[in-house]
């Protein structure tokens, strides 16, 4: 029995010797490719697009494009953080207070995760939705030693790539590499294969920011230059503030016309001091947001919280401390009082949400495409 397995399979093995070798065939099809886009229109996300309203090319040839949809994902928003000597001091200081804001502004759902690299990369805190985590690990960055630039964002994007959600990398460095293992060109390619939006932030000095800059090209996101970490903390909330200033002021003239026509100078002065109670309101939040960003991430949810009633306190006390002055007009006072706050806080709102939702898109910049 043994004999006739072994020409059994002597046998087989001189036909398969015999038969014609034919290399194995492979075949593959991409049914379909999903691509995100940014749309914008004056600095604002324009939804309700059809796959009409898109030409897609690759390498030349003209896709057709079947379905387009919009949608609104939660963030998994990655800090990479450069903790070398070279930010030591009052730039660490104003880094933790940037970061402590980003994390203040973002919804529930979302989540944030922190890298640092120095001569090491090191994960503080994986993505998580209990983003007062992050905070304190922030609070706990002892700057030392060299600057891994590149291994510290390939870290990042792969801590962004392997999740779900929609991966915000936020990278900032004085982008001088003295320390990483990985070749810039490496990190750069795994990069562009990856669904992460990088956005670099780089103080401006003689050495220029190339690695951050087509980082943040290949991956669709940007490059922001500061002249100094002081520009770092407060910045989105004045940013807020002075847009909302500025709208204001656009129409005041037609608000103080109207005030005039109905009451005469008094609808005029009471107008007037609705709007300054208002525009105070707003500037005197993002002060608030501001210095709270400096001390802690618990403060800055404090302020937001409970900020609001006290404020609005304030103007209440203001109002009935005119009441009686003969120069009041009860009534253009209080619709001024209220069509301007509420519309100053629904353009706020949007702003923030789609600064969020849409990252790069903010007041004072060009448009994103």
């Amino acid at each position: 029995m043994r004999r006739l397995v072994l020409v059994a399979g002597v046998g087989l093995g001189a036909a398969a010797a015999a038969a014609p070798q034919t290399p194995p065939t492979f075949s593959t099809a991409i049914q379909a490719v999903r691509v995100d886009v940014l749309v914008s229109e004056d600095e604002r996300p324009l939804l309700g697009l059809s796959p009409a309203d898109f030409e897609v090319r690759d390498n030349g040839v003209l896709q057709d494009v079947s379905f387009a949809s919009t949608q609104k994902l939660p963030l998994n928003v990655i800090l990479a953080l450069d903790a070398s000597a070279s930010v030591s001091g009052e730039p660490l200081q104003h880094l933790q207070a940037a970061g402590r804001t980003l994390l203040g502004r973002l919804a529930p759902e979302d989540r944030a995760a922190l890298v640092t690299f120095s001569q090491e990369v090191t994960l503080r805190q994986a993505l998580t939705q209990e983003v007062d985590l992050v905070g304190r690990e922030l609070a706990r960055i002892e700057p030392r030693g060299e600057s891994a630039v590149f291994d510290g964002s390939y870290a990042a994007v792969m801590l962004g790539d392997a999740d779900v959600g929609r991966d915000l990398v936020i990278v900032f460095s004085d982008a001088v590499d003295t320390a990483s293992w990985l070749p810039g060109d490496r990190v750069l390619d795994a990069a562009r294969r990856s669904d992460v939006v990088v956005y670099g932030v780089s103080v401006r000095s003689t050495q220029r920011p190339d690695f951050l800059r087509e980082l943040s090209r290949l991956t669709g996101g940007s490059l922001l230059e500061v002249d100094s970490t002081r520009d770092l903390g407060p910045a989105p909330e004045k940013a807020v503030a002075k847009d909302l200033v500025r709208r204001g002021l656009l129409v005041l003239p037609i608000a103080l016309a109207l005030g005039f026509v109905g009451w005469g100078l008094d609808g005029v002065a009471s107008v007037a001091f609705a709007y300054a109670l208002v525009l105070v309101n707003f500037l005197l939040a993002a002060a608030l947001l501001s210095w709270a960003a400096r001390i802690s991430y618990g403060l800055v949810m404090g302020v937001s919280l409970f900020g609001f009633l006290i404020r609005i306190g304030l103007i209440t006390a203001a109002v009935l401390l005119v009441r009686d002055m003969s120069w009041v007009a009860p009534l253009p006072l209080g619709l001024t009082l209220i069509i301007t706050h509420l519309g100053l806080l629904f353009w706020e709102t949007r702003y923030v949400s789609a600064s969020l939702a849409f990252p790069g898109l903010r007041p004072g910049v060009g448009k994103g495409v």
